[in-house]
């Protein structure tokens, strides 16, 4: 928390001294999801799988999603407790599901947390099985503020240079951890939560600057508007002087696993380089940022504000 504090102190002290008429506007909800468990289990005949959730953080409530096949019947039980022996571990919930199943979980919890049993009772076949967690609630005014100031500092250095055609850019639960631009910026409070998680807050800004990339590019009706590989030299040009940024930018691609993102590739088709060479990019496109400036200074020069000289 105390990062996330320094990043917004530094970029509203870079930015205080700009007069700026924002045509950006930023919407926080006060409504926060984080994803807190994302796991693939394969439930064995008679065995049984568990899952420890600790009580939840500013009085949020755990929700639930399965995806299952529907042929499968899954058992599930929910106690009260961190062990499913204790003595002292209450059956709080119990059931059955094939399919995808939704479960909210009670909002009142002891210190002990949830303890989710699945089991499967058929004799021969497995079952595969996909349980995501989240930690939904509500977030206050306070901390939403900031965050709007944070990501309105954030885009000054744009709206102050250039005429920028009006959009939003909302903070929002998603139901995933991402964010995107169409041409308006979702950013998901499940990132949020997942940079946090990680220590990488600092990573928020270049990825608000690839998505602002995005919708510029693709309201000014210029090519390039769903590149993944130019918006990430729009970060360069932006943020390259500011290594804390950079950092986190590059260590949060880096933890994602290129096979993985080739198969996507492969089956699904998507625009993003590998992860991993979205990095090594980032790191060649520093050693020629001045030649980047350069030639985006030229792109943009038609949406440029005028400089007046005042005497």
């Amino acid at each position: 928390m105390k990062r996330f504090w320094l990043l917004l102190f530094t970029i509203v002290f870079v930015c205080s001294a700009l007069n700026i008429s924002a045509k950006i506007h930023v919407k926080v909800s006060g409504n926060y999801s984080s994803i807190d468990v994302y796991k693939k289990i394969v439930l064995a005949p008679g065995k049984l799988s568990t899952v420890w959730l600790p009580k939840p953080k500013l009085d949020d409530q755990y929700f639930i999603k399965f995806k299952a096949n529907e042929k499968d019947k899954v058992f599930y039980w929910l106690l009260d407790g961190k062990e499913a022996n204790s003595p002292s571990a209450d059956l709080l919930l119990e059931g059955t599901f094939s399919s995808n199943k939704n479960l909210e979980l009670p909002k009142k919890v002891s210190e002990k947390g949830f303890l989710l049993a699945l089991g499967n009772k058929q004799k021969y076949r497995n079952i595969n099985l996909e349980l995501i967690v989240f930690r939904v609630g509500k977030r206050s005014k306070e901390l939403t503020n900031a965050i709007k100031t944070l990501i309105e500092n954030a885009v000054k250095g744009i709206t102050n240079f250039y005429h920028v055609p009006d959009f939003n850019i909302y903070v929002m639960p998603c139901g995933i951890s991402n964010a995107f631009s169409a041409p308006d910026i979702i950013i998901c409070t499940e990132l949020l939560s997942d940079l946090n998680k990680h220590d990488l807050n600092n990573a928020l800004i270049p990825i608000l600057l690839h998505e602002l990339a995005h919708s510029l590019l693709n309201l000014w009706n210029l090519p390039g508007y769903n590149n993944e590989d130019i918006a990430d030299e729009f970060v360069v040009v932006y943020l390259g002087e500011i290594e804390p940024f950079i950092n986190d930018f590059e260590k949060f691609l880096i933890r994602n696993d290129p096979i993985s993102e080739a198969l996507v590739i492969i089956y699904k088709g998507d625009r993003h380089s590998l992860s991993i060479q979205r990095v090594r990019n980032l790191r060649e496109n520093l050693k020629y940022r001045d030649e980047l400036i350069k030639r985006w200074a030229h792109l943009l020069s038609p949406f440029a504000k005028k400089v007046t000289n005042s005497k």
